[in-house]
């Protein structure tokens, strides 16, 4: 029997995060052999979480740095107990591991995981999160892509030549107009897809067709303005793209991710409340909008590093037209 490598989008593949290194550089742990078509989550389950601890982490530790292992909690059931405030609250610490434990640490835990069944083939990741206006370039001009590219990966320890094969990297392209709102039509995503990226109308039709794997967002309540979402099982066309996500920047006004939601969001109670002040102060900041922030449609897809300088690179006028509406920025806001 052979065995035929297939590249995964990260996302799907179950993962926890083990380490952060600073502020928006943090260390995943990926299990490819956890997936499988029944799960519907990318997070370890409690079940799961105890024994990546108890039978890889915590045995690791006691092999690398045996002098500070009595800092760490015994086992995951303890932590759960020490973090938890016994309302469904809890209050998460971190150990530091000394930078010349870090790679017979990595080494003790992949081998340590090997005894279990899932835990075989383990992958360390690499997630720089936060950046997202960092750099900035122009897409038809060579060096300038080119140039962004190596300084946007500053905060990686490895020189740029390394960055190939398995790394991903997210470029997004956005249009704007000076006093305008530019959003994004609802059947925007066949003509980016076709066009822009070249992938196979058979390959647009599957995804979209895919509740799982394709959503609209809708704007406004407006059926006809939608941004998109959409997660590519394998690598879709030349530029093999994993996601692509199309939305425009107005949701920033209101972004606040909780556990069940990522903007502000109202409660019956809530409105109905006469003491409340969430409704003007939503008011409130619509109108400060309108008069000072412009709305921008955004295109942002995940690509193998390798592909980094070549997606995005020619979003033509023909495009523009068949895929967005402007409105006066008031009149969005």
């Amino acid at each position: 029997m052979s065995l035929k490598e297939v590249m995964l989008d990260p996302s799907t593949v179950p993962n926890t995060l083990l380490a952060s290194q600073s502020v928006r550089h943090q260390i995943r742990v990926f299990f490819p052999g956890l997936k499988n078509t029944e799960r519907t989550s990318s997070a370890l389950t409690t079940e799961e979480s105890t024994i990546f601890y108890n039978s890889g982490i915590r045995p690791a530790i006691e092999l690398v740095a045996s002098t500070t292992v009595h800092d760490w909690p015994p086992s995951y059931a303890s932590e759960t107990f020490r973090s938890s405030n016994g309302r469904g609250h809890f209050t998460e610490t971190t150990r530091v591991v000394c930078a010349q434990d870090v790679q017979p640490f990595s080494l003790a835990l992949r081998n340590n995981m090997n005894h279990v069944a899932w835990g075989k083939n383990l992958v360390f990741g690499t997630e720089i999160r936060g950046v997202k206006n960092d750099t900035e370039h122009q897409p038809h001009l060579d060096d300038d892509v080119q140039q962004r590219l190596v300084q946007m990966l500053n905060d990686v320890k490895y020189s740029h030549e390394e960055l190939t094969g398995n790394w991903f990297i997210d470029v997004a392209v956005e249009l704007i107009i000076s006093g305008k709102a530019v959003v994004w039509r609802a059947d925007c995503y066949a003509p980016i897809m076709q066009q822009l990226f070249d992938i196979p109308e058979q390959v647009v039709d599957d995804v979209s067709g895919n509740r799982n794997r394709f959503e609209k967002d809708v704007s406004q309540h407006l059926t006809e303005v939608a941004g998109f979402r959409a997660h590519f099982s394998k690598p879709a066309g030349p530029f093999k793209i994993s996601y692509i996500q199309a939305y425009t920047t107005d949701k920033s006004l209101t972004y606040h991710p909780t556990a069940h939601h990522f903007a502000k969001f109202l409660t019956g109670k809530i409105a109905m409340d006469p003491a409340s002040k969430y409704t003007d102060s939503l008011l409130a900041a619509y109108e400060e909008a309108g008069g000072k922030n412009d709305v921008a449609a955004r295109l942002e897809v995940r690509v193998p590093i390798s592909m980094a300088t070549q997606v995005l690179r020619r979003f033509t006028l023909d495009l523009f037209r068949n895929t967005t509406l402007i409105f006066p920025r008031g009149l969005w806001w």
